[in-house]
């Protein structure tokens, strides 16, 4: 994609790439568009920085008239609405939901929410303007895909490109656009929900080229933030504090972090003093914000068309990442080289490779394994048995590799004959490699 200031030309549409978190609350838009150095997050009111979106709907009774984000938060208690929020922990569970005594697919419904939502994109481009659009959400497992996916098709971009990550990729991806100063060392990312906090830790491993990034998880339960004032609320929010005060310490125990990140609703009210103290020791700085995992989405898409220098020179192993290159030993013309399936970093999902071969004299196929998290690189010999005897070098083969989990290959060998002289038997062998062996 070029980008160039084209938006006074008539006639001439804008291309808009959108990073959409999808909280288990809250949804957030952020955005880029030709001429803009760096994304910037959607407004839900004009004029202020409010930019979570509630992940709530709302029905009027007996009209299929449905409102959404905060318009039905303030409705939500009248006598002719009926609410519909957790609408992503609802679309998870798959459960149907009874709405004004209907039946509702919970999916469909986090659909609409998401199409309504995508409006606060209106003043800025229409929905055949968006261009692409990176959702990110706290944990992207085979559930998630799925919904995403279904999710994806129901919106009515056609010409859309429309991607998945989690929240851990996208804080990666954000990072890379900061300072260097600001993760030279480890960072901490902490999301709040006032129940619970997600600590995300991104450490680099310099030693390696390209630098390996790994961002390690943890999570803390029980962190209830008290809502209304209470003669006991003082002490409740001390008692947090202390909670916070030992989390953190325990988090940036062993190593040294350049700076945090506190994200979420919880963290709006001032009642870290102990905690904060702790987070700015040794010289960390401490950064508050909402929008980091949606504007890291953006910057996702941006790479994705043109990789910065800095994400060039990093590979990121999340847990959904491969964490190994596999490749195959093939002669040409007479040398053995080294011939890449798959690359460390691919999304496993997405990993997909065939390939066509002439079988050598001994039958068998070399699967080479280099991991990149420290383990041994292997080699995987695969002996062909299922295949009529021939000549040396007369048999052609397809190869079909795809990834069944983020740990195993399968490996599927048909026999493609050899022209006239050799027709194919279409007979298949599968065979399954484990990646961390």
């Amino acid at each position: 994609m070029l980008f160039g200031n084209i938006a006074g030309i008539a006639g001439v549409k804008k291309k808009i790439m959108a990073g959409y978190e999808l909280g288990r609350d809250y949804a957030q838009v952020s955005y880029i568009e030709q001429g803009m150095e760096k994304p910037e997050s959607a407004a839900v009111v004009t004029g202020k920085e409010i930019f979570g979106i509630p992940t709530v709907l709302c029905k009027r009774v007996g009209v299929n008239q449905w409102y959404y984000g905060r318009s039905a938060e303030k409705m939500a208690d009248t006598d002719s609405i009926v609410k519909v929020d957790h609408l992503l922990d609802k679309a998870r569970s798959g459960d149907k939901i009874e709405v004004d005594g209907e039946q509702y697919d919970p999916s469909a419904l986090l659909a609409l929410f998401i199409k309504r939502s995508l409006s606060i994109l209106s003043s800025i481009c229409g929905l055949d303007e968006i261009d692409s659009i990176m959702f990110t959400v706290e944990s992207l497992d085979d559930r998630m895909i799925g919904i995403l996916d279904g999710i994806s098709k129901n919106l009515g971009l056609d010409k859309t490109s429309i991607y998945f990550q989690d929240y851990a990729e996208s804080f990666f991806h954000y990072m890379m656009y900061q300072p260097h100063e600001l993760w030279n060392k480890d960072v901490i990312s902490c999301l709040y929900d006032g129940e619970r906090a997600h600590i995300y830790v991104m450490n680099r491993n310099t030693q390696k080229t390209p630098v390996v990034v790994i961002i390690n998880e943890s999570m803390a339960e029980g962190l209830l933030l008290p809502v209304m004032p209470t003669e006991d609320s003082e002490d409740a929010l001390a008692s947090l504090d202390t909670r916070f005060e030992k989390l953190f310490e325990d988090v940036c125990a062993g190593n040294t972090q350049s700076c945090v990140y506190l994200l979420g609703e919880g963290f709006k009210k001032e009642w870290m003093k102990k905690s904060l103290k702790v987070l700015c020791s040794n010289g960390r700085r401490v950064f508050q914000g909402n929008n980091l995992f949606s504007t890291g989405a953006c910057f996702c898409l941006m790479d994705m068309r043109k990789p910065s220098a800095e994400s060039a020179s990093h590979i990121y192993l999340g847990r959904d990442k491969l964490r190994a290159n596999v490749g195959i030993n093939v002669f040409d013309q007479g040398r053995e080289e080294y011939f890449s399936i798959f690359d460390a970093g691919t999304t496993w999902y997405d990993a997909q490779m065939e390939t066509d071969c002439i079988m050598g004299d001994d039958q068998t196929i070399q699967v080479i394994v280099t991991p990149l998290d420290g383990q041994k690189v292997h080699t995987e010999v695969l002996t062909i048995r299922d295949i009529p005897e021939r000549p040396p070098r007369t048999s052609r083969i397809h190869i079909s590799f795809t990834m069944k989990s983020i740990y195993e290959v399968k490996v599927t060998v048909t026999d493609m004959g050899f022209g006239e002289i050799f027709p194919s038997s279409g007979q298949k062998q599968e065979f399954s490699i484990r990646l961390d062996q």
